[in-house]
Order: C-alpha cells, then structure tokens, then sequence
C-alpha cells in the first residue's frame, strides 16, 4: 500500500508531461506481472494522440565482469 500511496504522489505530474510531450517512454520490469502493469501500459497507450508515440521497454539486470 505504501508503494500506491507515493505513486499517487506523482499522478498528476506524470498526467501532465504524457499529454505535453510527442515521445513518451516508460521502462518496466515486467509487462505480465503484475497484471496491473500491462494494463495501466495499454490504457496509457490507447489514450495517447496520433501524433504521439510510446516507446516501452524492459530493464536488464546489470552484470558486471570482475577481472
């Protein structure tokens, strides 16, 4: 609950610059889990004008060589 109630923070803002900007990326770590997360992509996506565009796109863990 406390990780929805800061998101709730940052709502509006995030509201705002999606309908002020023609590029939009959003960086997730998963699209099938939990479900809420692909829908909330899907929605966003299908809200957007015909001159926007969403890149989405999945973060990678990081490895590192140790020499």
């Amino acid at each position: 609950m406390k990780f929805y109630d800061a998101s709730q923070l940052h709502a509006d803002f995030t509201e705002q610059h999606i309908k002020e900007n023609k590029i939009i990326m959003i960086n997730c770590s998963s699209f099938i889990s939990p479900k809420s997360v692909y829908q909330s992509v899907k929605r966003i996506a299908h809200s957007l004008q015909p001159d926007q565009k969403l890149i989405v796109f999945e973060t990678y863990p990081l490895l590192t060589m140790i020499l």
